[in-house]
């Protein structure tokens, strides 16, 4: 009887060492860092067409302010406009305070006061700073990615300035004077006319410029790093680029008091410099961590 046959693996052949080797190289040729970035650039995903881009990003920016965006963003600029504010100390006080007074929005709480002009304004510098973002991105490919990431935040910052210079006017003059947005529509308008709705511009394009740019650095710089962990590090990524991105808080401060004491640079610095720089950056670096989450961490996840 014969002896049964024994079965063997036989050696990897050499066609299928060269092949590795060469798909290695070609990864490196192309400079993948990221599973994303290697979607991407291999066309695993079709492209949005711009409509796609504006309806995403208007969507998202809505959600994010519905999750936590907006009443973050009234607890921060009442902290701001709080001469008496200590940043870590006053948060949960005022956050007392305000959840406690009455509303006048029925059926939600007064965090959301502004939530109808916020709602609008969301939808468009969310459609603005994706169209911008990703076509900068797009343009900027061959580029280093964390040049080409700070590239992107940028022109994406400064191209919500369009619309977020006279809304965030209105919704400051609605925490601070707690009123409607028509009522503060019509104050700006009657006190300053039309110029009253871009005041304190420089200082904004600056912040957002600032805030975007350093949350796309940011986030490039921290996902080797974290995006082992899969989607729970892309998340992570993103919230810790939010909080560093704070470092600018300064610009946020005297952009509040430029808007809300209607005063010159050199004025409204002084008086920042009295109340403290770094009011409400507690919050801030909560919004912050939140905004970029979804502005850019999940497009990029999303990315076409």
């Amino acid at each position: 009887m014969p002896p049964p046959s024994t079965c063997t693996i036989p050696p990897p052949s050499a066609s299928a060492a060269s092949a590795a080797s060469a798909a290695s190289e070609a990864l490196k040729t192309l400079n993948i860092k990221h599973p994303i970035e290697y979607a991407t650039k291999m066309k695993l995903f079709k492209p949005l067409t711009t409509p796609q881009v504006l309806l995403r990003g208007a969507c998202l920016r809505i959600a994010s302010d519905l999750t936590g965006g907006l009443p973050l963003e009234n607890l921060k600029t009442t902290l701001n406009l709080n001469t008496t504010s200590v940043p870590f100390k006053s948060t949960l006080p005022t956050l007392r305070t305000l959840t406690s007074s009455p509303s006048f929005l029925p059926h939600l709480p007064p965090l959301y006061c502004g939530y109808k002009s916020r709602l609008i304004e969301s939808s468009l510098i969310g459609s603005l700073f994706l169209l911008t973002s990703s076509t900068t991105r797009r343009a900027t490919r061959n580029f280093n990615p964390i040049t080409s990431s700070f590239i992107s935040g940028i022109s994406g910052g400064l191209g919500q300035c369009i619309i977020m210079i006279p809304s965030t006017n209105i919704m400051t003059t609605i925490v601070d004077e707690k009123i409607n947005f028509g009522q503060a529509v019509k104050r700006i308008y009657d006190e300053n006319g039309l110029g009253g709705f871009w005041r304190s511009s420089g200082t904004l394009a600056v912040r957002q410029a600032s805030n975007w740019s350093s949350r796309t650095t940011f986030t490039a710089l921290l996902r080797p790093t974290f995006g082992r962990f899969g989607m729970g590090g892309e998340v992570a990524a993103g919230l810790v680029a939010g909080v560093l991105s704070c470092w600018n808080t300064p610009v946020e401060t005297l952009r509040i008091e430029m808007q809300s004491c209607k005063k010159g640079y050199k004025e409204s610095w002084e008086k920042a410099k009295e109340k403290g720089l770094w009011r409400g950056v507690d919050v801030r670096m909560a919004q912050a961590g939140w905004q970029t989450v979804w502005m850019v961490v999940v497009p990029s996840l999303m990315r076409g």
